[in-house]
């Protein structure tokens, strides 16, 4: 039996391979992570609960995109799709990590089709 983490996690691992080719070069430089909350307040121009953040590259550490499990499920249990919301967060970092807009991501990737 897969718990509900786990298969979050699978599911973050198999949707971030999507965004592979539109990162390119950068692919090698990001990091994918899923934490269960965030560890902090919303920014102040975050609206709401984060369901996701980038963390810019420091040091020896690379950029990451951190996913929030329960904020995102929290979506889920309102009617939407577990993996429409995790490609949609998924492209709105990424857009974010290559300075460009979301829908030039999702086009290049191909939509949320799994």
């Amino acid at each position: 039996m897969v718990t509900r983490s786990a298969a979050f996690d699978d599911l973050v691992v198999t949707t971030t391979e999507r965004f592979r080719s539109v990162l390119g070069r950068y692919w090698q430089e990001v990091e994918f992570a899923v934490q269960d909350v965030p560890p902090l307040a919303p920014t102040r121009w975050e609206q709401g609960v984060a369901l996701a953040r980038v963390f810019p590259a420091s040091g020896r550490h690379p950029t990451r995109v951190v996913l929030y499990r329960r904020p995102i499920e929290s979506l889920v249990q309102r009617g939407d799709d577990i993996h429409d919301v995790v490609y949609e967060v998924l492209v709105e970092q990424v857009a974010l990590i290559l300075g460009v807009d979301a829908d030039d991501v999702d086009d290049a990737v191909g939509g949320p089709g799994r």
